[in-house]
């Protein structure tokens, strides 16, 4: 199933390769990844968010990074030049059902919620952002929780991983 929603030069496209989650992701994480872009000062741009299954994580994991363990998100930064502007983005971003299914059990909250976490993460790894060290760690994990709550979702990430690495 592929949706796709257009907002004001904004664009999502969920493309689900996984079964939905309850509650649905359809119109709501469009309308809130869209929400999360504006808040992240983006002005322009697609995002392509392909849900997937542990299986299909692993293969794409296994093919771009040697790592067939599956992961919670992988970014693809589709610009021609990614430096044209942090306010521009074009991108891929893939998300992974069954470990957001994991993790939303142990945090107590929708698996929804969790895969729009990991979109947004994606969102800002498109936007320069990294997680490498312990304060880009710190500092982009917080911008993912602002950003959260900013937009009625609320932090998804601190209240249980705070100082952990990714």
């Amino acid at each position: 199933m592929s949706l796709a929603m257009p907002s004001d030069g904004l664009n999502v496209q969920l493309i689900l390769e996984a079964p939905e989650t309850t509650p649905p992701l359809a119109d709501w994480f469009e309308s809130r990844l869209i929400a999360a872009m504006r808040e992240a000062g983006v002005s322009h741009g697609t995002l392509n968010v392909l849900v997937l299954d542990d299986a299909a994580m692993g293969e794409l994991h296994d093919r771009y990074h040697g790592d067939p363990l599956p992961t919670d998100v992988l970014t693809f930064d589709l610009r021609d030049d990614p430096q044209d502007g942090n306010n521009v983005v074009e991108g891929d971003i893939a998300v992974c059902v069954d470990v957001a299914a994991q993790r939303s059990a142990e945090r107590q909250h929708p698996v929804r919620e969790e895969l729009l976490l990991y979109a947004v993460h994606g969102l800002l790894h498109l936007l320069g952002e990294d997680d490498h060290d312990p304060a880009a760690f710190d500092r982009m994990h917080a911008r993912e929780d602002a950003i959260l709550t900013a937009i009625g979702v609320g932090p998804r990430f601190a209240p249980f991983d705070e100082g952990k690495p990714s």
